[in-house]
C-alpha cells in the first residue's frame, strides 16, 4: 500500500498544479468520492454475502437480495466485513485518498510556492533519512491496521518526488537526485533483502507483541524494509522500464476500474472454487 499512496501523491500534486482549489476539490469528489459511494453500495456487498455464507452466519438458501439490507448493519468491531456486516472493504484506500487530497491542498500549495527554496539534497544521507518519518508515523498508532498518519507520509513523499526542483524530472529528464537513486539501487535492494529477513526472524521470535524494546525494534525493521523496497522499485523501474509501452499505457487507463472490481471478483470466484 505505501507505493500506491506515493504514486497517488504524485498524481494529486500534478492535478493540483493545473487547477484552482475549487476545481481541484470538485475533481477529487467526482473522480474519487462518487466511485467510492457507488462501489460501497453496489460492488462491495457481494463480499459480505459470500463471507456470511462461508461462515454459516446466514442459511445457504438465503438469496443475495434477502441478505442485502444486512450488509448495512454497522458493527465497528467487525469493520473488516468477515461476518457480513458493513465494510468499505478494499475501498478504504479510495476513502483515504479523498481525505488526503482535501487536507493536503495547503501543504501542496506551500510546496509549489517554495519549490525554488525546497531543494532536496542529492546526498544519499538525505535519502536514507526518509526512513525516520516512516518509523515515527508507524509507531505513533501502534497496533492500528490502517494508520492514516503512516500512509499520509507516503502520500506527501509523492509530492516531493515531483516538485520541480527535486525529482519531478525523474520521469522525463536526468537529475542529480534521480541519478543518486539509480546509483543506490543495488544497496537499496541489499538493504531490502536484509531488513526483510530480519523482520521475518523477529516475527519468528515473537517480537511483535506489546510495546517493549523488541516490538519497537520490529517496527523499525519494518519501516526500513518498506523504505528500501519502495525506492529499490523506483531505481530499477527507472533503469530498465522507463520507456513507452502501449500495453502499460492501456492498462493505466483501466487501473482504477480494475482496483474497484478486483477484490469482489476474487471473493466470489474463491467461494465457488
Amino acid at each position: 500500500m505505501p507505493i500506491l499512496f506515493l504514486v497517488s501523491g504524485v498524481g494529486t500534486y500534478f492535478i493540483l498544479r493545473s487547477r484552482s482549489n475549487r476545481a481541484f476539490i470538485g475533481d477529487r469528489l467526482k473522480r474519487l468520492l462518487i466511485p467510492f459511494i457507488f462501489a460501497v453500495v453496489v460492488i462491495v456487498p457481494p463480499q459480505g454475502y459470500y463471507a456470511a455464507l462461508q461462515k454459516g452466519i446466514i442459511p445457504p438458501t438465503t438469496s443475495y437480495w434477502d441478505y442485502y439490507p444486512t450488509f448495512f448493519t454497522f458493527d465497528l468491531s467487525q469493520i473488516d466485513g468477515f461476518t457480513g456486516t458493513f465494510t468499505p472493504a478494499h475501498m478504504w484506500f479510495i476513502l483515504f485518498l479523498v481525505v488526503f487530497s482535501l487536507i493536503s491542498i495547503s501543504v501542496f500549495r506551500l510546496i509549489q510556492q517554495k519549490e525554488s527554496l525546497i531543494a532536496s539534497s542529492t546526498s544519499s544521507k538525505f535519502l536514507y533519512l526518509l526512513i525516520v518519518p516512516i518509523f515515527i508515523t508507524d509507531i505513533a498508532l501502534l497496533g492500528m491496521e490502517f494508520n492514516p498518519f503512516h500512509y499520509f507520509t507516503f502520500f506527501l513523499y509523492g509530492a516531493f518526488l515531483v516538485k520541480e526542483t527535486a525529482l519531478e524530472h525523474m520521469i522525463v529528464k536526468e537529475t542529480a537526485l534521480e541519478h543518486m537513486i539509480v546509483k543506490e539501487r543495488a544497496r537499496l535492494l541489499l538493504l531490502a533483502v536484509v531488513s526483510m529477513s530480519a523482520v521475518l526472524f523477529a516475527y519468528w521470535l515473537h517480537f511483535t507483541n506489546g510495546f517493549a524494546a523488541p516490538r519497537v525494534l520490529f517496527i523499525l525493521l519494518q519501516s526500513i524494509t518498506t523504505f528500501a523496497w519502495m525506492f529499490t522499485m523506483i531505481g530499477y523501474v527507472k533503469t530498465y522500464l522507463n520507456k513507452e509501452n502501449k500495453w502499460i499505457t492501456s492498462i493505466n487507463k483501466k487501473v482504477f476500474t480494475i482496483y474497484i472490481l478486483h477484490q469482489t471478483l476474487i471473493v466470489v470466484i474463491g467461494y465457488f472454487i
